[in-house]
């Protein structure tokens, strides 16, 4: 039987942050704690978010390869084994690219196919290059290249109208995995004076395009080549790493995750057997969460609801007005929250339940996931997956059903984009999509856009609620000096707080902010 290899995930998310004290991964199987890799390429324990100066750390996307015995007469695959340096020369190549600036003007007055406000790319392009640049020169475009275990790492160092922008780097572990690494968080405009981050009156321009600005957010291809002992290389089935602002409430998951997102863009379809462990506490579980992060009164009663689940677990006639209850408690939460809504798949799981169509335990029969599929399920578990509008780690394109090869997989070729036009995905088209620069949409997107991420209050250890998660960069009330604000978020994003569970009292707790923040301008 032939053998065919596959990067994963499928999909890898690095954050942006300015620190150079070293860098962390996310937990890579769901509900794990984070950790780091030490100067010999080794885990360790996870030590902080932030370095001493109260700035925040990078957060990096790790990869492996993995070997499956080719197609058996159902086109199903067999993991095999991981392979790593010890078994094969891996050659990783990374092709990353940043192309807000060179990207098209994003609308934002359309909506989606489902109603929903959404924003789409016009045919105007965001910038004109200035003079004596071309299109070519509005976008960083890096190749990297590792090879075997402990590679040194390389810079991936582009330029845009003329000035350096670091936008990623890899190297590897004691394993040969490959590690990538996103930009520092760096914005600027290549305009002297630059124009202020207000918008000048255009709604669209304040947080969404703001021309001439452009940041250090890229997406591109991950490849590998694998060469046995005295073997011709083999090419992996590649994956897809997007760079992407930091967590704030790493502790926390969206209601509609990206996960979810993926499930139902591509016809997962349910399980044979629903069950309450497996598929709806855990979606209950996740609104529950956001009573931490945000001051909807709705989440207190999803929070209230979790705390006497004896009924959320009951199929009984006698129990359906309590799952009903809750589940139309979900639903008025989801309302609330800014051009969110649950997937379809998400809905039908709902209704299900409230039929009582569920089983209380989980399913003993149901495959689990094997150690390829739960690395890319972790990933898209912890990236938000609603409030497109643009979105934080990625936006609307995920929603597109070809735009996936397979699960948690992008194609490398063409498909259907948002507004109907069939296109190549290339590297830097997903990231482009987003506000530029994410700066800007980070202080516009507060109250109830994505507090899973980018959170509205510094958490709560008990019923009242923490002081606003950006206070101090956030000047005049809510967005009333946006010029001052967006600009302080540039500067000061990564001295704020990160929201973290506080295993006294469950709740969670601000760590990590600069008490400096309260006397910027």
């Amino acid at each position: 039987m032939g053998k065919i290899y596959k990067i994963h995930p499928g999909i890898g998310v690095a954050r942006v942050a300015p620190s150079t004290n070293g860098y962390f991964l996310a937990g890579e199987t769901p509900g794990a704690d984070p950790f780091e890799i030490d100067s010999n390429g080794n885990e360790t324990p996870f030590t902080s978010y932030k370095d001493a100066n109260s700035f925040l750390r990078r957060q990096g996307a790790r990869f492996r390869v993995f070997e499956y015995d080719q197609p058996t007469v159902d086109g199903s695959l067999t993991l095999v084994r991981e392979i790593t340096a010890a078994d094969a020369k891996i050659t990783w190549s990374v092709h990353l690219v940043a192309a807000k600036a060179a990207g098209p003007k994003m609308n934002d007055q359309a909506h989606g196919p489902d109603g929903r406000p959404t924003v789409l790319p016009l045919a105007t392009p965001r910038n004109t290059p200035p003079a004596g640049f071309g299109v070519s020169d509005l976008k960083a475009d890096v190749r990297l290249s590792v090879t075997g275990a402990n590679a040194t790492p390389v810079i991936g160092t582009g330029r845009i109208v003329g000035a350096d922008v670091m936008i990623g780097e890899a190297r590897t572990d004691a394993n040969g995995r490959l590690v990538v690494l996103a930009g520092r968080g760096v914005a600027r405009s290549w305009a002297n004076p630059p124009p202020p981050l207000d918008g000048n009156g255009s709604r669209d321009d304040e947080f969404l395009n703001n021309p001439t600005w452009h940041d250090d957010i890229a997406d591109g291809t991950v490849d590998a080549k694998i060469a046995f002992m005295g073997g011709t290389p083999i090419d992996a089935v590649g994956a897809w790493v997007i760079t992407t602002p930091p967590d704030f409430a790493p502790d926390t998951d969206a209601l509609t995750t990206m996960l979810d997102i993926v499930e139902n863009a591509i016809g997962v379809p349910l399980p044979a057997v629903l069950t309450y462990p497996q598929d709806i506490e855990p979606m209950l579980k996740r609104a529950a969460g956001l009573f931490f992060v945000n001051e909807q009164p709705v989440w207190a009663t999803m929070a209230d609801h979790m705390a006497n689940p004896a009924n959320l677990n009951s199929p009984s006639p006698a129990a359906k007005a309590a799952r009903r209850q809750a589940r139309d408690d979900l639903l008025s939460a989801q309302s609330d929250m800014r051009f969110y809504g649950l997937t379809k798949r998400q809905t039908d799981i709902l209704a299900r339940w409230v039929d009582g169509s569920f089983q209380t335990t989980a399913d003993a029969t149901r495959p689990a996931p094997n150690a390829a599929d739960t690395l890319d399920r972790s990933v898209l578990a912890r990236c938000v997956g609603g409030g497109f509008f643009p979105g934080i780690e990625a936006g609307t394109t995920l929603r597109q059903p070809t735009i996936y090869a397979e699960f948690a997989r992008l194609t490398r070729g063409t498909f259907t984009d948002v507004d109907n036009a069939v296109r190549q995905l290339e590297p830097g088209l997903i990231s482009q999509r987003m506000a530029c620069p994410w700066h800007a949409d980070f202080v516009e997107c507060l109250g109830a856009w994505w507090p899973a991420q980018r959170p509205d209050i510094a958490g709560r250890t008990g019923a009242d609620a923490g002081p606003r998660w950006d206070r101090g960069v956030l000047k005049g009330g809510d967005i009333g000096r946006p010029e001052t604000s967006h600009q302080n978020m540039v500067d000061h994003f990564a001295q704020l707080g990160v929201l973290v569970k506080d295993q006294a009292s469950g709740g969670l707790v601000e760590v990590g902010r600069d008490p400096n923040l309260d006397n910027i301008a």
